[in-house]
């Protein structure tokens, strides 16, 4: 199954001569510093998926992070994830009272190359920046369990 994923790893704290080669070479080229509940973990993903949107092999992009990682095989997993083109999205509930940010979601997702290019490539980020600073949307709608979610619905890939 080796051949079968691309890995990218987003890290903040990483210094050099403190991680492992390995590590080394699936580091994302540009990091920005994170903190929970931080909108800039939201511009981590947009940095990931960018460099992972590069090969054109990827069509889903699967988000773990820190202890996250999930309790099945590699193997029974890619299965599951690769079994069809569908985002995996679960929206816990609506949002607050927002015409514009309407759903949360768990920030473990998995998502097709469609929604991943919106998530980075389709200028939603800087767009939903805006409508923050201009308090059009509570300042929420940038981190990870508001942002992918909600950019999915508003480019009208949410099914």
């Amino acid at each position: 199954f080796a051949d079968l994923h691309v890995l990218r790893i987003h890290c903040d704290q990483c210094e050099e001569g403190q991680i492992s080669p390995w590590t080394a070479r699936h580091l994302t080229r540009a990091a920005v510093v994170t903190g929970w509940g931080n909108e800039n973990v939201t511009l981590a993903w947009t940095i990931l998926v960018a460099e992972l949107l590069e090969d054109p092999a990827v069509f889903k992009v699967v988000f773990i992070c820190g202890k996250t990682l999930p309790l099945q095989t590699f193997e029974h997993a890619y299965r599951a994830l690769t079994a069809d083109a569908d985002d995996w999205i679960a929206p816990m509930f609506k949002a607050e009272n927002n015409p514009r940010v309407r759903l949360k979601s768990h920030a473990w997702v998995a998502l097709s190359r469609a929604s991943a290019t919106a998530l980075c490539c389709d200028g939603w980020y800087p767009r939903v920046a805006r409508w923050v600073a201009g308090n059009l949307v509570p300042w929420n709608a940038l981190t990870d369990e508001y942002f992918a979610v909600n950019v999915i619905d508003w480019a009208g890939l949410l099914t």
